[in-house]
């Protein structure tokens, strides 16, 4: 179990989640972005966070397959995870969408 406690906030990149893993968030987990640090463009930019190549579903584009950012929360292949708790979890999506 990872626990985030309340009354704190964490500032993360991407974590990837393995199976029998409980995230308990009491505070708030926040992903790092150009929004909330002064490097934090950068830090996405220069491969801090992980691109991943994009879902079969997807399909391509005329330029051939484009990665995409990899989910601030990454689980694959994995069993019984949970995330419990009352805090918050944000993804500072509006960033990059």
């Amino acid at each position: 179990t990872i626990v985030f406690p309340s009354g704190k906030a964490f500032l993360s990149g991407p974590l990837n989640i393995t199976s029998y893993v409980t995230l308990h968030v009491e505070g708030t987990l926040r992903a790092i972005s150009g929004n909330n640090t002064c490097n934090g463009e950068s830090f996405i930019r220069d491969g801090g966070w992980p691109q991943i190549s994009p879902l079969p579903s997807y399909g391509y584009s005329e330029d051939g397959a484009i990665f995409q950012y990899q989910a601030f929360l990454y689980a694959r292949d994995a069993t019984d995870v949970r995330i419990t708790g009352s805090g918050t979890i944000d993804g500072q999506g509006d960033w990059w969408w």
